[in-house]
């Protein structure tokens, strides 16, 4: 797992939860998990931080 300055990729996210890549995203667009958009294709990144906040909800 590499993270791009402290920030986790959506496969990232998803492997660090245990969960799939379209949960990571659907998440994110209902502000489940709290994540950024970045570059021109708005790719997701969140915080390690939050993913945490994520294992406590489950």
């Amino acid at each position: 797992m590499q993270e791009w300055n402290g920030l986790y990729s959506v496969r990232e996210a998803a492997e660090f939860l245990h969960v799939s890549p379209k949960t990571i995203r659907t998440w994110a667009q209902k502000t489940k998990l709290k994540g950024i958009k970045i570059g021109p294709r708005g790719d997701w990144r969140f915080t390690k931080e939050e993913l945490l906040k994520m294992i406590h909800k489950k």
